[in-house]
């Protein structure tokens, strides 16, 4: 049972930190030596009665007198050569003149491959797409296979790497798999209900499960990852992560030692690879075990890399509303809601200043009512867009500089379902906002400058 304490503070979790069980980010799968059992065997007896010793016997010479001989064969065989040559002379007589055409070997199924439902494959069984060059933004352009089967409250993410012209947004399916879609040369990728293989993230997420997205290039590698966690069946907090077009990886528990609460909409993540800031992944969700905000993670170099940990928790955080990240320099800015102040709340931490630094709380903003998503997106400078529901279910934005929260300005009536996702384009100097619309579960988006004008807006696939 938690008690009010007035605006969060960070503090470590009831035990020390314990290093767990992590992946390793150039492999997507953990390879397993396999021991080659040797053995011998004794030769095979020979069986002189064996079929192979018959057919060679019987290839030799008879004793007894010799037999006439046509062309160099036997009158036996000479008749059947002949026989199977006016049938194979009959045969394309009748092709030729009936125009019959023999299919090609394995036409039916020329290019097919499995049907994948999790866990890593070999790079010889996936399946790829060309990388896109178009442009970011979304646009109503849609491919043939009509728009995504979209589960009424569903997680949604968003994430778009770095120089990247393609954006990734992810969202669970009817049938409750985990999708990416993508957006690209003025289009969504939308399947409708014929998913590919390489665009099924997970089959074993829970019913709405949050979502929350990332991307990083690996320093050693040059791949650029792509993560998506969620919760399972039984609340673990799971990661899958996958390069290019390859099939994703089994899921990964970053938080073996604890559950996520039941019910709850929060989780989040940050990384980067600022070598003055945090140079690693940042995971948020709500602990079953604390019972309110956890902070787990992993660097990419250092002592805490290879491995994830257990860091900060933030007692009077509401773990059934939602939870949002951004990187900003070397700040990360955290935002919940206080359960004291029933407020949206900014918490402050800086990587620059490590180890002799802690999180520090930010005025709390505008009410905000239990259960309300909330993401959250950086203009690449000094500004946080923040997204969040109110108490009509209307989508609000507000803008965070220096802690203090201002201009709200309201968007759209939402499902009251709906969980968010934001990214921000710098095409068009806005931040773009995904969600479920109020009376309908498909997803749609508006991006909004600074300043609150709309200057996009439209319906995922």
């Amino acid at each position: 049972m938690k008690t009010a304490q007035g605006d969060p503070e960070a503090v470590p979790v009831h035990d020390a930190p314990e290093v767990v069980a992590g992946p390793d980010f150039e492999h997507s799968q953990t390879h397993v030596e396999k021991e080659k059992e040797a053995y011998n065997r004794a030769p095979p007896e020979v069986d002189h009665k064996s079929p192979l010793r018959e057919e060679e016997d019987s290839n030799k010479e008879v004793s007894g007198p010799r037999q006439r001989r046509i062309c160099g064969l036997s009158r036996r065989n000479f008749v059947i050569v002949l026989a199977v040559s006016l049938a194979l002379l009959l045969a394309i007589v009748l092709g030729s003149v009936l125009g019959v055409e023999l299919p090609p070997k394995n036409k039916d199924t020329q290019g097919s491959q499995p049907e994948y439902t999790g866990g890593s494959q070999p790079e010889s069984t996936r399946e790829s797409q060309p990388e896109s060059t178009g442009g970011s933004q979304p646009s109503n352009g849609t491919t043939d296979s009509g728009p995504p089967v979209v589960r009424d409250g569903t997680g949604l993410a968003v994430t778009q790497p770095d120089g990247s012209a393609t954006l990734y947004q992810y969202y669970q399916d009817a049938q409750g798999r985990i999708i990416e879609n993508q957006y690209s040369d003025g289009e969504w990728l939308s399947y409708g209900s014929d998913v590919p293989a390489y665009a099924i993230v997970a089959t074993d997420a829970l019913g709405r499960s949050p979502l929350a997205a990332t991307s990083w290039p690996s320093a050693q590698s040059g791949n650029v990852y792509r993560q998506l966690f969620y919760l399972d069946t039984a609340n673990r907090v799971m990661m899958s992560q996958t390069t290019g077009s390859n099939l994703w990886s089994a899921a990964l528990n970053v938080a073996p030692d604890d559950t996520a609460v039941t019910g709850s909409i929060a989780l989040a993540v940050s990384s980067d690879t600022n070598r003055q800031g945090l140079n690693g992944i940042r995971v948020y969700y709500a602990s079953a075990y604390t019972g309110y905000i956890q902070e787990v993670g992993t660097d990419f170099a250092g002592p805490n890399s290879g491995s994830w940990w257990t860091w900060a928790s933030f007692p009077d955080t509401d773990e059934m509303s939602g939870v949002s990240t951004v990187i900003a320099n070397s700040y990360n800015h955290l935002y919940v809601r206080n359960v004291s102040t029933k407020s949206l709340t900014r918490l402050t931490w800086n990587y620059f200043l490590e180890p002799d630094t802690s999180w520090q709380a930010g005025e709390p903003g505008l009410s905000v009512p239990l259960g309300s998503a909330i993401a959250a997106v950086n203009n690449g400078a000094r500004t946080d867009y923040v997204f969040y529901q109110d108490e009509t279910n209307e989508l609000m934005r507000v803008v965070s500089q220096g802690g203090a929260m201002t201009d709200a300005v309201g968007l759209v009536a939402l499902n009251p379902r709906s969980k968010l996702g934001a990214t921000y384009d710098d095409s068009i100097s806005a931040a773009v906002v995904y969600y479920q619309q109020a009376g309908d579960a498909s997803i749609a988006y508006q991006g909004i400058t600074e300043g609150g004008q709309k200057v996009v807006s439209g319906s995922v696939g």
